[in-house]
C-alpha cells in the first residue's frame, strides 16, 4: 500500500484527521515505505547535503576535539557513537585523523545507530579501511545494547527530522494543528482542533508562551520523540560518563511560527506532497533542548553557532596546516568549502552546537554564564 493511501486510511479511522506528528512519523519512518527506510537522501545526488559532505575539515577538527576530550576525561576503552551517520563521511574523516593517535584509536568501540539498510551498506563500504586496522565496529538501530563504558556521542542533523506536534493558544483556549484530506481535490491540508482539558499540556504551552513572550495564535512546536531520545541518552551518559555533541540547524528560541520544511533534490517543496519521497525536517528550538538537558542534571554548554564552535576548536589552523602541502587550485577548493560551513549567511550561523557532559568542562564554564 502506498503511504499516501495509508495516511488517508488513518485519517478516515481517526475522526477525519491525523496529527502532524503522526503524519511525519509515517512519512519518514514507515517500516516499508518511509523516506528514511528506503531513500538515500544525503549528498549531491540526494535531497540535501551536510557539513561533513561539504568539507572534510568538519569531521577532522571534531575528531581532534574528541581526542582532546578523551585525553582529559576518559583515557581508556570507550564507545564512540554516531546517531544517524548518513553516508559515514563524518566518522570516516574523524577516524582518519585519529590514526595519528594510536592509544586513542585502539581504545575505540565504534557504534553506529542507523535504521536505513541502504545507508548501512554505504557506511560499511566507506569504513572498510578501518576494519582492516582492527577497529571494533557495530551497527544498531537504537542505544539499548550499548555496553557500560564511557562514551562520546555525536549527532549532526539528527534531531531535526524527529516528528513534532504543533499547538497554539487563542483567547485562553488551546488548539493543535492537524492534517486532513480533501477527497475532491485529492490533497492533504491543514486544520486545527480544540484540545480537551489536559493540564500538563496546557501548562507546558503556557510556560513556552511566557518564556518566549509570544502573542495569541503563535505556534509552539513540541518534540515529544526527541525528548524521549534525549532522556535515554542522558541516562546512559550519567551512568557511564561521557560527552554528547549536538549540531543541527535551528533557532536560539521559538519565533512562534511553523519551522517545518521539506526538501527534494536540494529544493524546498510542500511537505504535504509526495509522501515518503522527500525529506521533512524542522528547526530545532535550542533553548528548549538546553532546558530539557539541564533538567536531566547534565552539564550543558551553548548553544554556540557552528561558526564560533568550529573556529574556537581550531578549524582555520587545521586548514592552514593542510594548505601548506597542496597546490593553489586545491587551496581554493578547501577555502570555498570551509567558507560554506562557516559563513554567517550560510551554515555558520544557521547551525547551532550544544555540548553536553557528565562532568563540568572548565573551558566552557565562564562562557556558559552568557547563556
Amino acid at each position: 500500500m502506498k503511504l499516501n493511501k495509508k495516511i488517508q486510511n488513518e485519517i478516515k479511522s481517526n475522526n477525519g484527521f491525523i496529527t502532524i506528528k503522526n503524519f511525519i512519523r509515517t512519512s519518514m519512518y514507515d517500516e516499508k515505505k518511509g523516506y528514511y527506510k528506503n531513500k538515500r537522501a544525503i549528498g549531491k545526488k540526494g535531497d540535501f547535503i551536510t557539513s561533513s559532505e561539504i568539507s572534510q575539515l568538519f569531521g577532522e577538527i571534531i575528531g581532534l576535539y574528541f581526542i582532546d576530550y578523551w585525553s582529559n576525561y576518559i583515557k581508556d576503552e570507550f564507545n564512540l557513537i554516531e546517531l544517524g551517520p548518513g553516508n559515514g563521511t563524518f566518522i570516516r574523516d574523524a577516524l582518519n585523523i585519529s590514526l595519528n593517535f594510536e592509544n586513542y584509536f585502539s581504545s575505540i568501540n565504534l557504534n553506529l545507530i542507523e535504521v536505513n539498510k541502504e545507508l548501512i551498506k554505504i557506511q560499511k563500504k566507506n569504513l572498510n579501511i578501518f576494519k582492516k586496522k582492527s577497529l571494533k565496529m557495530t551497527w544498531q538501530q537504537n542505544l539499548k545494547k550499548i555496553n557500560k563504558k564511557k562514551l562520546i556521542v555525536f549527532a549532526n542533523e539528527f534531531f531535526d527530522c524527529f516528528p513534532i506536534s504543533q499547538f497554539y493558544k487563542f483567547k485562553n483556549e488551546y488548539f493543535e494543528k492537524i492534517i486532513k484530506y480533501d477527497e475532491k481535490n485529492k490533497k492533504f491540508y491543514f486544520d486545527d482542533i480544540k484540545l480537551n482539558k489536559n493540564l500538563k499540556l496546557f501548562n507546558k504551552i503556557e510556560s513556552l508562551y511566557s518564556s518566549y513572550n509570544l502573542k495569541d495564535k503563535s505556534i509552539i512546536e513540541i518534540e515529544y520523540d526527541a525528548e524521549k531520545y534525549l532522556e535515554s541518552i542522558s541516562e546512559i551518559i550519567k551512568k557511564n560518563g561521557g560527552l554528547f555533541v549536538i549540531i543541527d540547524y535551528g533557532n536560539y528560541s521559538s519565533s512562534g511560527f511553523s519551522t517545518i520544511q521539506s526538501v527534494s533534490k536540494h529544493k524546498k517543496v510542500d511537505f504535504l506532497n509526495n509522501v515518503g519521497k522527500q525529506d521533512i525536517s524542522h528547526m530545532l528550538d535550542f533553548n528548549y533542548f538546553y532546558m530539557k538537558l539541564k533538567s536531566l542534571n547534565l552539564n550543558v554548554y551553548g548553544p554556540f553557532t557552528q561558526r564560533n564552535f568550529l573556529t574556537s576548536i581550531g578549524i582555520n589552523e587545521l586548514k592552514n596546516k593542510i594548505c601548506k602541502n597542496v597546490n593553489t587550485k586545491k587551496k581554493l577548493e578547501i577555502q570555498k568549502d570551509l567558507d560554506r560551513i562557516l559563513d554567517e549567511n550560510k551554515m555558520g550561523e544557521l547551525f547551532k552546537v550544544l555540548i553536553i557532559s557528565s562532568q563540568k568542562l572548565e573551558n566552557y564554564e565562564k562562557v556558559n554564564e552568557l547563556y
